[in-house]
């Protein structure tokens, strides 16, 4: 399961880049775990017309 902790974070320039921390909830056979990730991506339409992110 992914859980944004904070707003997504768009900059703009030559392309848009969208920015946000989210936390990702999983189970081991230890036991669940969690784990915040930092997540950067690409903002851009694909062929179809369709905005998409494409992740770093």
């Amino acid at each position: 399961m992914w859980r944004q902790e904070e707003p997504l974070e768009l900059v703009a320039g030559d392309e848009v880049r969208a920015g946000a921390p989210l936390t990702v909830s999983f189970t081991r056979t230890s036991g669940p775990q969690e784990v915040t990730v930092d997540v950067d991506a690409t903002v851009q339409r694909d062929e179809s017309g369709v905005v998409a992110a494409v992740f770093d």
